[in-house]
């Protein structure tokens, strides 16, 4: 007599037994294997011994009413819990033998975006593209290796809101200092490309702070956008985090946490650029991301 079963999960897990298990064949209502492996008792307690989430979760867990409200609204800022903030945050502290708990801050907190120019250098221009489609290299479900390049569609829907958060400590180099944040977008107008530049200029001096700006309405149709740090003509350290390119009603700036500025894709997607991608260079300036320190720069 044939064994017959099938699975039903409810609307709510769908998404989730999706996620964490596969068909063993092609044919419909196949049997289903778990992705990834289970661990022995002994494997979860060397794991366990091995972990800072126990020491992590008693700090939590001594923080006050207050303490956990302000993880929170950094957390917020950032796309994550307030949890996962200080999870993130502390286990970096611990894993470096720095002292103390960081305070937390909406404007910044892990990995941020360093640029440092040299005193016989005079700036850094760095820019992150956004195309109106690209491709990227996706995998064919159903299959073990079979890739094929996948077309990948942003439709810029106007107004487009900038913003990001800042600190510097910059001088200024054979006049004429520039030290700002925009964005370029390409509008099509009769046949011509017209490029509309919305933006702020940053103090060469500053705490951590934000600043946004809006552009409405362009002349044509608005087509693509591309985002730029610009420094010209100046010396020192700027740092920058959660960057924002929202419109639609959606964020599409990628790593708007700053974790990996300086990072390209590998594998598959190594023919993409950096998401960060220096345009206009001085030898000595860096691009990098860093644990920000907690003194002034």
């Amino acid at each position: 007599m044939p064994r017959v079963s099938y699975v039903a999960p409810p609307a709510d897990l769908s998404a989730r037994f999706a996620k964490n298990s596969a068909p063993l064949t092609k044919v419909p209502n196949s049997s289903r294997r778990y992705i990834g492996r289970n661990y022995s008792r002994r494997e979860k307690n060397n794991l366990r011994d091995r972990s800072l989430l126990g020491q992590i979760g008693g700090l939590w867990r001594d923080l006050s009413s207050n303490d956990r409200a302000a993880w929170t609204a950094a957390g917020y800022a950032q796309g994550i819990s307030g949890w996962h903030s200080f999870l993130q945050d502390t286990a970096y502290r611990l894993k470096n033998s720095l002292s103390g708990l960081a305070t937390p801050s909406e404007l910044h907190q892990y990995k941020v975006g360093h640029i440092e120019v040299g005193s016989s250098d005079n700036g850094l221009k760095i820019v992150q593209a956004h195309p109106h489609s690209y491709y990227k290299i996706s995998k064919v479900a159903g299959t073990k290796s079979q890739r094929v390049p996948a077309l990948i569609t942003e439709n810029l829907t106007l107004p487009l809101e900038i913003s990001c958060s800042y600190r510097s400590n910059l001088t200024e180099v054979g006049g004429d200092a520039i030290v700002k944040f925009y964005a370029i977008v390409n509008s099509l107008y009769k046949g011509g490309d017209i490029p509309n530049e919305v933006g702020f200029d940053v103090p060469l001096v500053s705490d951590w702070a934000a600043q946004t700006a809006t552009l409405s309405a362009v002349v044509g149709l608005a087509n693509s956008y591309s985002l730029f740090f610009e420094l010209v003509n100046v010396s020192g350290v700027f740092e920058f985090d959660l960057v924002v390119a929202a419109h639609s009603g959606s964020n599409y700036a990628r790593d708007f946490r700053c974790d990996s500025v300086a990072l390209g894709y590998s594998n598959l997607n190594f023919q993409l650029p950096p998401d960060w991608a220096p345009t206009q260079a001085f030898s000595g300036a860096t691009l990098e991301s860093v644990y920000p320190s907690d003194s002034d720069l």
